[in-house]
C-alpha cells in the first residue's frame, strides 16, 4: 500500500503471493506506483517504510531511481560483518588477516 503522507490518501494498493518477504516486493511495487502516478502527472520523491523493508538491494535501487528512502536498518544491524573493517574511501572490507574483499555492493 502507498499513502500520500501530506493528503492522507491511498495512492496504490496491491497484493502478491506470500512466497517471499515483503522487502523483496518493494522495488516492484515502487515501479508500479511510479508508473501509476506519472500517468496522473505526479512524481514520487520519497519512500517511507518500516525496518521490515530494510535490504541493501532496496537502498541501492532507491539511489538508482533518485528517490530518497526513509527506511531504518533492522534492529540487529551492527554495521558490517564481525571481524571486518570497512574502508569507506576505497570501498572495500578488510578481514583480520588484512585480506581485502572485492566490493560488489554500492558504497555505504
Amino acid at each position: 500500500m502507498s499513502v500520500d503522507t501530506t493528503k492522507h490518501v491511498i495512492t496504490y494498493i496491491g497484493a502478491d503471493y506470500a512466497d517471499q518477504k515483503d522487502s523483496q516486493h518493494l522495488q516492484k511495487t515502487t515501479l508500479r506506483l511510479k508508473k501509476q502516478l506519472s500517468q496522473q502527472g505526479l512524481i514520487i520523491h520519497n519512500v517511507l517504510a518500516d525496518a521490515g523493508y530494510s535490504r541493501g538491494e532496496n537502498y541501492a535501487f532507491f539511489e538508482e531511481q533518485a528517490l530518497t528512502s526513509y527506511i531504518p536498518p533492522h534492529g540487529q544491524y551492527k554495521g558490517g560483518p564481525k571481524g571486518f573493517t570497512y574502508h569507506y574511501e576505497e570501498n572495500y572490507w578488510e578481514c583480520a588477516k588484512s585480506i581485502q574483499s572485492e566490493s560488489r555492493n554500492p558504497t555505504y
